[in-house]
């Protein structure tokens, strides 16, 4: 069972609120089908939701939504010769906005990475063509590094090799690619085809991958078997392992969604289908750090009732310490069922369950400031399908409005408008044949080269340039003469570029310049005094 690519995009018009004064809200287009993709609590309490529509011209969208889920602005995002499709979206500390997906460019589809300023105004935007032998791609995950890196979530596949790749990019805050590096290769595991990764978390300084591949049983190593997929990956960005996940069982299926249970167990939620008919059963899977396998559960459709054949769960968010409620699929029949919540706790005993009629689509979800949680998906309005958003408590009752007073964008100096953003001048391509790999990468930063002009000093003035001071701390600058002794002193700040030395006083001979970092030698330059 192998799934396919959708490119798809937004557009926001309409709103409509319940009578209730409930949080219920409705947004769509007449005579369009629109859906979310992703959304996101931010910084100031408000929401930022994208999605998609299926018009001639696709595009892309942001929309900035209020606490009770009034639209504040939208940004929609338009290319005069490509189709986009959004699949993630992050914020950083400055307020600033991070997108990701596909753009359909020139008969082939690539992964994009954007990012905005607070106002939500484009800062820079690229796309990301594969190696030769990779015709497609698509970004589906966003992650921030520990040293405050973009790290996207990439597959890259090709219908000629029927097989697929799974890449993180490292991009900068100011939009520089750092590093690549493929994970789950064919190379290192040849029975593996086709693995893909849908989900990247950070947890306890280290990253971990959720999607699936088609992968072998030990005994049967002729035919091969969807199933869930696990990457471990160390801070520095070595892959540590990579575990098909099936050892204990006949498990069919995939990973989407994970959740760190502590600082070495990590529980993911996806789908397990019957080896051999249509059933589905949303599977719980566990394993630590080190990629062994701790056990798994499933909710069993039983569970939910007696007429229900599949139950699916998309995305996962932790109540308290032993609950957790997911957006979830599941009803009657075993292609597309209405979508809902479940309760549950790590040994799949199921608290409660809603199912939202008229829905359809997957489902996603975000933890709000307030402990409650916005769902979202799209539901059927007559001839079209529109997105529909609901915020509900932990016991999955409606959260009536919040009527206290809030300031939104508060790190935007001005008042934001809605309207379109053109990126047909801003998508740059980025092959990505050529880039360094993380060891290579680190490698290169790791030292702080130093150049000295004019080189021999004669005026009395000597300017010292510094490079990749911005990835260290605790820098000392200090100048020896030939004899070893220390002539100067001066600290050197984070992201300092150069600075002048005042040599006029200092005998002929040659000198040192050494930079330390934590105590340890960075760089060296040697410079000449007449």
């Amino acid at each position: 069972m192998k799934r396919l690519f959708y490119i798809i995009c937004l557009i926001f018009p309409v709103i409509a609120f319940s009578q209730e004064s409930k949080w219920y809200i409705t947004i769509g287009e007449p005579n369009e089908n629109e859906w979310p993709s992703d959304i996101i609590g931010m910084y100031d309490k408000g929401y930022l939701l994208s999605g998609g529509i299926e018009i001639e011209n696709n595009c892309g969208l942001h929309a900035k939504l209020g606490i009770n889920g009034s639209i504040l602005f939208d940004k929609m995002l338009t290319h005069n010769h490509a189709n986009m499709s959004i699949m993630s979206i992050g914020e950083n500390p400055e307020g600033e906005l991070i997108s990701c997906g596909a753009v359909f460019y020139d008969n082939n589809t690539w992964p994009f990475l954007n990012k905005y300023d607070a106002c939500g105004e484009r800062i820079w935007c690229k796309h990301f063509p594969g190696e030769i032998q990779e015709t497609n791609g698509v970004a589906w995950d966003i992650e921030f590094s520990n040293d405050g890196n973009i790290l996207l979530l990439a597959s890259y596949y090709s219908w000629d090799i029927e097989s697929s790749r799974i890449y993180i990019i490292c991009v900068d805050p100011n939009g520089t690619e750092l590093w690549k590096q493929p994970y789950a290769t064919k190379d290192n595991y040849p029975w593996m085809e086709d693995p893909y990764g849908w989900d990247l978390i950070l947890n306890n300084e280290e990253y971990y991958i959720a999607g699936e591949c088609y992968y072998p049983y030990p005994n049967d190593t002729n035919h091969v078997y969807l199933r869930p997929l696990f990457v471990g990956i160390d801070s520095v960005f070595h892959e540590k392992w990579v575990m098909p996940f099936y050892e204990m069982d006949s498990i069919y299926g995939w990973a989407e969604s994970m959740v760190p249970l502590n600082d070495s167990v990590i529980m993911s939620a996806g789908i397990r289908l019957a080896s051999y008919g249509e059933e589905a059963n949303s599977l719980l899977m566990f394993f630590n750090s080190n990629g062994k396998e701790v056990g798994y559960n499933q909710i069993t459709n039983e569970q939910i009732g007696p007429d229900i054949v599949a139950n699916w769960i998309h995305e996962l968010e932790r109540i308290n310490d032993t609950l957790f409620i997911a957006a979830s699929i599941f009803g009657p029949n075993s292609g597309v069922n209405p979508i809902g919540e479940l309760v549950f706790d790590t040994a799949a005993n199921l608290y409660n369950f809603k199912s939202r009629p008229n829905t359809k689509q997957k489902p996603i979800v975000t933890k709000t400031y307030d402990e409650n949680y916005v769902f979202s998906t799209t539901i059927n309005q007559g001839n079209d399908w529109d997105i529909y958003l609901y915020k509900i408590d932990k016991n999955l009752n409606p959260v009536p409005f919040d009527t206290t007073q809030h300031v939104y964008d508060s790190l935007c100096p001005h008042t934001i408008q809605s309207g379109e953003m053109d990126l047909t001048d801003c998508l740059v391509i980025t092959g990505i044949e050529d880039w360094p790999t993380p060891d290579e990468y680190y490698e290169s930063i790791r030292w702080i080269p130093i150049q000295a002009y004019p080189n021999p000093v004669t005026e009395g003035k000597l300017t010292l340039e510094f490079e990749n001071t911005d990835h260290h701390s605790n820098m000392e600058l200090r100048c020896y003469d030939d004899f070893g002794r220390q002539i100067h002193n001066q600290k050197i700040y984070k992201g300092q570029q150069d600075t002048e030395l005042d040599v006029s006083g200092w005998s002929p001979g040659i000198y040192i310049a050494v930079v330390y970092s934590e105590g340890s030698v960075r760089g060296k330059a040697k410079f000449v005094v007449r």
